[in-house]
């Protein structure tokens, strides 16, 4: 996951993708929902 040009992995436990049907965390998730190339925290 990057957020303001720095790569972050370190997530809060209750952290999760947005776009995700199953709402998991962004760390967990290998493809993105949306087809983005690196996760900035939409």
């Amino acid at each position: 996951m990057v957020q303001n040009c720095v790569d972050v992995y370190c997530l809060p436990d209750n952290g999760y993708c947005a776009a995700d049907d199953e709402k998991r965390s962004p760390i967990d998730i290998d493809d993105c929902p949306n087809g983005c190339e690196v996760c900035e925290g939409d």
